[in-house]
């Protein structure tokens, strides 16, 4: 990738910050790096690599579906200005 490749004027007003000519060309090559960087990584082969859900090989122990709480809603839609069905009704925003 080239100097030119990057507008870093453009990324400015995107980002909506103003930056001095030396930290614009420190960007830039932050910029450069991280591409680098990002290129590296895409490099990499991981066709016969099979995917981990943990990095450490262990398995998730998992807790019992078992409720632990009791339905209180009805206590909490007393204060509602209005429900129906369990559902807080409010007034219609979009047309």
């Amino acid at each position: 990738m080239k100097n030119k490749d990057i507008d870093i004027d453009t990324l400015k007003t995107l980002a909506k910050i103003h930056l001095t000519e030396e930290e614009s060309a420190a960007t830039v090559e932050k910029l450069y790096d991280i591409i680098s960087m990002i290129n590296e990584i895409n490099e990499i082969e991981v066709e016969n690599i099979k995917p981990l859900s943990n990095p450490m090989d262990q398995t998730q122990p998992l807790r019992l579906d078992e409720v632990t709480e009791i339905n209180e809603s009805k206590y909490y839609q007393l204060n509602a200005h209005e429900t129906n069905e369990g559902y807080y009704v409010v007034p219609q925003v979009v047309e």
